[in-house]
């Protein structure tokens, strides 16, 4: 089965990645940016859609929200809902249609989408 779409926490890759946006603070719109314009080239090398997941709610007012597209999707959680909840909601309904690929360093998030087929 092909790989449907891949699902990336945002900051976690960021935090786990620190060669990427080097010298600048993880959660800052440069590093964004970085880690938005990497995924971009990805997909543009795999044809493979990539959805974007960050925590958004905490977010400093005026924050632009960035271009997102079918094949580069970038979301940010509202209040009341973290990126995590998002990236298992989309996980379970994906899974339903085809393999679904989340990138994410957290231990629970990787134990919580395994146990529907992520």
């Amino acid at each position: 089965m092909p790989l449907l779409r891949i699902l990336v926490d945002g900051f976690s890759l960021l935090h786990a990645w620190p060669e990427l946006a080097e010298g600048r603070a993880r959660h800052s719109a440069a590093a964004r940016e970085a880690l938005i314009q990497e995924l971009t080239q990805y997909h543009d090398a795999t044809g493979t859609p990539v959805t974007i997941f960050f925590d958004g709610a905490g977010a400093p007012k005026g924050t632009p929200q960035a271009h997102s597209t079918r094949e580069v999707e970038v979301l940010y959680s509202r209040a009341g809902q973290t990126a995590d909840d998002m990236i298992e909601r989309a996980a379970y309904r994906l899974s339903q249609l085809g393999e679904v690929l989340v990138v994410t360093n957290d231990f629970a998030e990787r134990d919580t989408v395994n146990s529907f087929g992520g």
